[in-house]
């Protein structure tokens, strides 16, 4: 439980945060999202206290860290400590109390003897499946408790200058250092495991497999909350027992690498910015400005999921609905401040303190870069890899050929109903951040097939359980359909 203990504050935080939050929001199930992702959110937010404590305070970095995270969630939690404002909060959180018209609901669902053992079954195969992950998960992670190549030699390494030497925590970003421990990259990952490491007085070896675990079962929860609120609860319990036993998914959450967490806020992100475009809730955009910020704060290719939101959120502006100004600039009101301070964190290291990276220190000069654009033998040969590994299903467990059914599905019903609804916006975050990754794949400094073997399967993680997601969605509305 010690190894635990490092926990509670984040998720504390997380919980505060979102609650204030959401507290006005229309969202259904509201506890069930904000417990889904208190967790991970908050590690989120801690990593970002504890990178300023130390760019801060640098010899003084431990003890900043404890100061400002504890005043942070202290700050949350004081408008709970007025009996008005608490009681406040108690009446907006409609999923803290049932109504009578629930109630009914329930008793005519149960009547229904088919459905109810849909449902439960469906519920126990949910748990099973995480029951049956969860031993594969420690069993692995006590075969190999140290993780891949980029925990040990990139993320980790950057976690004990945190916690063994604070006065030379900038020495991090100093001259001359090898591009394979990527100095200009961002620090969610490894200020979550220096704030465990602070908080247990050592480096307990298991905690950073405690990050990989919280992240991928927050990813599990989302998608079961979404589907449940918007569809129906025997759908989102099999769609989170589909994704808790989906391969790829499963090993490369043991490994500690950063793809999981990035993964998250990417599904996070765009979750919640397809339900703030529903509902058009301001505090909803805000929301998703942060997970997606914070996923800039993962990694590089999180800054390239920030562009693309920027992009959707632009083009969902022109929607015929919305044709009041007022309402149009909710998305840049809300979005971009919720944005700013993590995006602002991950330039301030690749501007100020880890140099251009990779790609801003290539000596390649534009013609170069539009050389590789124009070669279409590059092309082809990204492509190809592309296609085997979406079809690898040794990986994926055919979901990304139930992700092209679907599309293929959404775009009839949009035909037929002449209208598109808040769903595009999922479907626009997979299909534009995976087509960003070919560009990359196309100017890529590093050798093609070296950067294809390395990276890929990897890359499709990102996006993998949004794809589920929108599948699961499109097929649900399906059967609803044919119910009916």
């Amino acid at each position: 439980m010690t190894t635990l203990f490092p926990l509670w504050l984040p998720s504390g935080l997380g919980f505060l945060v979102l609650c204030h939050l959401l507290h006005k929001s229309n969202l259904p199930k509201k506890l069930f999202l904000i417990l889904s992702i208190s967790p991970a959110l908050g590690l989120g937010l801690v990593s970002l206290i504890a990178f300023w404590s130390y760019v801060i305070g640098r010899e003084n970095g431990k003890t900043f860290t404890f100061i400002f995270a504890y005043l942070s969630f202290f700050l949350a939690l004081a408008p709970f400590l007025s009996k008005m404002k608490f009681q406040e909060y108690q009446n907006r959180f409609t999923c803290l109390h049932f109504s009578f018209k629930n109630l009914k609901k329930a008793r005519f669902h149960l009547q229904n003897i088919i459905k109810t053992f849909v449902t439960a079954g469906s519920f126990l195969w949910l748990l099973f499946s995480i029951y049956r992950f969860l031993q594969y998960y420690i069993n692995y992670i006590s075969w190999n408790v140290y993780g891949g190549w980029d925990a040990r030699y990139m993320w980790n390494i950057k976690a004990r200058f945190y916690v063994r030497s604070p006065g030379a925590w900038i020495d991090l970003f100093s001259h001359p250092k090898p591009l394979w421990t990527l100095p200009d990259y961002p620090h969610l990952l490894p200020a979550s495991v220096a704030w465990g490491w602070l908080n247990s007085g050592s480096e307990t070896l298991i905690w950073p497999s405690v990050i990989g675990c919280v992240f991928i079962l927050s990813i599990c929860s989302l998608a079961v909350w979404y589907l449940s609120a918007y569809q129906k609860y025997w759908k989102a319990c099999l769609a989170g027992a589909f994704f808790i036993t989906v391969p790829a998914f499963r090993f490369w959450s043991t490994t500690q690498y950063a793809d999981i967490p990035l993964s998250f806020f990417i599904t996070a992100a765009g979750v919640i910015f397809a339900c703030a475009y529903r509902h058009k809730e301001r505090a909803l955009f805000l929301l998703a400005g942060i997970l997606a910020g914070l996923g800039a704060w993962t990694k590089n290719e999180g800054v390239l999921f920030c562009f693309i939101m920027f992009a959707i959120g632009t083009i969902s502006l022109f929607d015929n609905r919305a044709n009041e100004r007022k309402e149009k600039m909710i998305f840049l009101s809300a979005w971009l401040p919720g944005l700013l301070l993590p995006l602002a964190s991950t330039f301030y290291i690749k501007l100020f303190l880890g140099g251009g990276g990779i790609y801003l220190n290539t000596t390649r000069s534009v013609l170069d870069y539009l050389h590789l654009l124009s070669d279409f033998s590059r092309t082809q040969f990204i492509a190809a890899a592309f296609f085997l590994f979406f079809a690898d299903q040794s990986q994926w467990n055919y979901l990304w050929l139930f992700f092209f059914t679907s599309i293929i599905i959404f775009f009839m019903m949009t035909i037929t109903k002449k209208k598109v609804d808040s769903r595009w916006i999922i479907l626009a975050c997979v299909i534009l951040l995976e087509l960003g990754y070919f560009l990359i794949f196309q100017i890529s400094p590093i050798d093609l097939k070296s950067h294809i073997k390395w990276s890929m399967l990897r890359l499709l993680l990102h996006t993998g359980a949004l794809a589920l997601i929108f599948a699961f969605e499109i097929l649900g509305t399906l059967e609803r359909k044919s119910s009916n």
